[in-house]
């Protein structure tokens, strides 16, 4: 045993070595195990390419709001999608620490073909997110759902600690609250049009030099409104995984 200061060059151990005080090892092999109950500091790194390294001590769900980390670590945001794609669903994740702020929307996305007169598809959007944590660091997430869904997407959060902390706790939650981004949506609505027809009614009428039979013109006035409304089918295709 050492209970002084000790600055050890070249030594070889077949036994314990029990070191109570301050040691400065040198170009040192370990051929068992190396146990440390306080804290080790690294200053050269560390480098592990011929054996695993444990650091994970699993996934932790988590709701939105505000922590504090005792430990370094993950965070994994995920936002999913209703069961129809069919339904209007706007859903976003946010997650912030120091220096790093990410964001993720989910539910049902819209998109347009334009080799094909823009058709128009529907289509299910998961995604996901994830950013690191130091120890000491406050971290939040939160979920912001459309005003105008018909359904809102689910969200999940993980926090993934590296190691333990002392206190046996990894994370500490300050508070439920977590900041509002400034989101906007866009709906297209279309404007009235009848005004217009009925203008154009009136012009066939001066090219014609009489007036349209009353009855005629009240359904060609119909058809015309009928013409501005953009009339379609839906097709489903269900999407199945393919491995190349």
């Amino acid at each position: 045993g050492v209970t002084g200061q000790t600055n050890l060059n070249t030594a070889t151990v077949g036994g314990t070595l029990t070191a109570n005080g301050q040691s400065n090892l040198k170009n040192t092999s370990v051929a068992g195990t190396l146990g440390v109950s306080a804290l080790a500091t690294l200053s050269g790194g560390l480098t592990a390419l011929s054996s695993a390294i444990s650091m994970l001590t699993g996934a932790q769900v988590v709701g939105g709001g505000t922590y504090t980390a005792n430990t370094d670590g993950f965070v994994i945001g995920y936002v999913g999608f209703p069961s129809s794609s069919n339904q209007l669903c706007i859903t976003w994740i946010w997650g912030s620490t120091s220096g790093i702020s990410v964001g993720a929307l989910g539910g049902n996305v819209g998109m347009f073909k334009p080799s094909n007169s823009w058709q128009k598809w529907q289509a299910s959007n998961p995604q996901s997110f994830t950013f690191p944590v130091r120890k000491g660091s406050t971290w939040s997430v939160s979920v912001q759902n459309s005003t105008s869904n018909e359904v809102n997407a689910p969200t999940t959060f993980y926090w993934v600690p590296l190691g333990t902390a002392s206190t046996g706790n990894t994370i500490e939650k300050i508070s439920d609250e977590a900041a509002d981004l400034p989101v906007a949506t866009i709906s297209r609505v279309p404007l009235p049009s009848d005004k217009h027809i009925r203008e154009l009614v009136g012009l066939i009428e001066q090219l014609l030099g009489k007036q349209i039979d009353r009855t005629l013109k009240k359904q060609l006035i119909g058809v015309l409104l009928k013409m501005q409304v953009e009339e379609y089918e839906n097709e489903s295709h269900d999407e199945q995984s393919h491995c190349d």
